[in-house]
């Protein structure tokens, strides 16, 4: 560490290297030749990245490196035997496989309690209707109805709970019709919600990463309640 000071000392002061993160970032690079030679730009966007996302940072490199590490999978021979490959993305058959991972991951008990609150009744869903598909992959998870046109397949794309809050981002797809009609309900609903927790972007329906914090445990199980239904009345009505 000493070292890597005086290093730096004889390059001056620099906004790139004030902090002690930036400095160990710097001296890590120094080892190897190319990336000695793009030491700024790491740091350039190390501090991009810092800026842009500020206090979600730490789940934004979480879910990066999930997906960096998409093909190393756990050596266990038991996970191996659970575990199917779809060119490079990596599939887990079925729910307990899938928790299984979460756990191993980290995933702390709350968080894993209010994914299975979703994915336990989608995941019946999908065995008592042959349409119906869930992709459970390494780092999100995907209900699909395969009645559908290929385009309008993914009806709710789910990324993983946080390793450092309960809660996690859900993505109601455009493909359901009903991502407008669900914005409102959620609103209506008494759950303390508001507008900037529930984007609509390019038709799909985003609940953001903070919500369960938020409103609590109890309330997001509730506004979880409301998509099911809103799942669950498209089937009836494809019926």
């Amino acid at each position: 560490w000493e070292a890597v000071l005086s290093n730096l000392s004889k390059y001056g002061e620099s906004s790139l290297t004030d902090e002690d993160w930036e400095r160990v970032v710097w001296g890590s690079c120094q080892s190897d030749a190319y990336l000695k030679s793009r030491v700024t730009n790491i740091l350039e966007l190390l501090n991009l990245l810092r800026n842009s996302f500020s206090d979600a940072l730490d789940h934004q490199l979480e879910q990066a490196m999930a997906f960096a590490a998409i093909t190393s999978v756990d050596d266990d021979m038991d996970t191996k035997q659970a575990v199917e490959r779809s060119g490079k993305k990596v599939l887990f058959e079925g729910l307990e496989v899938k928790v299984q991972q979460l756990k191993e991951r980290g995933i702390k008990d709350e968080g894993i309690e209010l994914w299975r609150h979703l994915w336990d009744k989608l995941d019946a869903m999908a065995k008592a209707d042959s349409r119906y598909r869930i992709n459970f992959a390494k780092s999100a998870c995907s209900f699909n109805d395969d009645s559908r046109p290929h385009r309008e397949r993914q009806q709710l794309y789910v990324v993983d709970p946080a390793l450092t809050a309960p809660g996690y981002r859900i993505f109601v797809k455009k493909a359901t019709g009903k991502t407008k009609e669900l914005r409102q309900q959620l609103l209506d609903a008494g759950l303390g919600l508001d507008e900037s927790q529930l984007e609509l972007a390019d038709g799909n329906l985003v609940l953001s990463l903070s919500i369960a914090s938020a409103i609590g445990k109890e309330r997001f199980k509730r506004a979880l309640d409301v998509i099911l239904e809103g799942l669950l009345n498209n089937s009836r009505s494809q019926t």
